[in-house]
């Protein structure tokens, strides 16, 4: 887990040239190969930053065609916010291997397969129809971006039930979460993927304002396909704060746990100041709304025997600079763990929600879990 955070004051292609000179350093030194990767920065400074991210990785001997999505959330922003990267070093006497995938649909991703299973990561999938125009309307390219990713796993020789999560970013969050939500239900429901009733579990998933384009809607996903009854996936639905989402019409558990080479990783969803009801908490309160949805993402933790310092890697979302702003004079004074994240300007999915975070964890098996 690899997370860069961009310099105050700096344009973004210059913070560019930083932070990819010092990654493609540090995954050439280590072997790693990534299998995840996402750029946060303005939209109109993507293809600049990414022509340095390729000669950075290629003059490193890196594959400057690996996938990475590039989001921004709020326009304005002139610098980098951040790059995260989540990678493995595949060891071929221990049967892993790392590959780029590319789907017939134009889909693109990665894949590490190991003696315990495979998992596959697809990166920004857009809502295109066959002849790879973007769909006409936003409910079309939501239907036509699910689509294409469950072509693409098809290809690999998953369903969509294996999906343990997603990263959605959509272009006007507050103006059209609830329809959105409305085209995910139903694709999911249609799948037998229900979360709760005797269905399948919803993965893990985070719904935040974002783009690098025209796009309406942008897609990740994580899909694992388990080899073994010791690499289990399921889901953790709520916690002693928190109900499961579904509860009040969301469809997305809480977080996914992957059991995997004596650790657990947990992907936790975007976590919000929300009761257990589904209701916003502190409305108007930038630091009690912090305090509470780090209490949030604590509880989840807790119900795998995990804390805040399993965190890995995070992504906190603010809705304006003052909610990160003051995250960061906590962070600085102790009040919040120094746990690796990059903070990104962007709406939350109410207008009354001020912050919102994503992590990912890496905890010990022998971690006491919550019965």
């Amino acid at each position: 887990h690899l997370t860069l955070r961009g310099a105050p004051g700096v344009s973004a292609v210059e913070d560019a040239v930083r932070m990819y000179r010092e990654i493609a350093r540090m995954l050439a030194a280590e072997r790693v190969q990534v299998l995840q990767e996402k750029a946060y920065g303005p939209a109109a400074t993507r293809d600049a930053v990414l022509d340095v991210r390729r000669t950075c990785l290629a003059r490193a001997g890196l594959d400057p065609a690996t996938p990475c999505t590039y989001v921004e959330g709020h326009a304005g922003r002139a610098g980098m916010q951040g790059v995260q990267i989540f990678g493995a070093v595949p060891r071929a006497e221990r049967g892993a291997c790392v590959s780029r995938v590319v789907g017939r649909n134009g889909v693109e991703g990665t894949e590490l397969v190991t003696r315990r299973g495979r998992t596959l990561f697809l990166a920004a999938i857009e809502g295109r129809e066959a002849d790879g125009t973007l769909a006409a309307d936003p409910r079309r390219q939501a239907e036509r971006m699910f689509l294409r990713a469950e072509e693409a796993l098809v290809e690999r020789g998953m369903a969509f039930a294996q999906v343990a999560r997603t990263w959605i970013y959509l272009q006007d969050l507050l103006g059209w979460y609830r329809e959105f939500n409305a085209v995910r239900t139903g694709f999911l429901g249609a799948r037998g993927i229900t979360g709760g009733n005797g269905g399948r579990p919803f993965p893990a998933s985070t719904g935040i304002q974002g783009h690098r384009g025209a796009e309406a809607c942008l897609m990740d996903l994580c899909a694992i396909a388990a080899a073994t009854p010791e690499a289990q996936v399921r889901p953790v639905l709520g916690s002693a704060r928190q109900r499961e989402a579904f509860a009040y019409g969301s469809s997305f558990s809480r977080a996914m746990r992957v059991a995997q080479g004596g650790w657990q990783t947990l992907f936790i969803s975007g976590t919000a100041s929300l009761d257990a009801a589904g209701r916003t908490l502190h409305a108007g309160d930038r630091r009690a709304q912090i305090q509470e949805t780090l209490a949030c993402v604590a509880a989840l933790l807790a119900e795998q025997g995990g804390t805040l310092a399993d965190v890995c890697s995070a992504t906190v979302f603010g809705k304006d600079e003052a909610t990160l702003r003051l995250f960061a004079e906590m962070a600085a004074a102790g009040s919040v763990p120094a746990f690796p994240h990059v903070p990104v300007l962007a709406d939350v999915c109410r207008p009354d929600l001020l912050v919102e975070i994503e992590a990912l964890a890496e905890i010990p098996d022998q971690a006491p879990v919550r019965a």
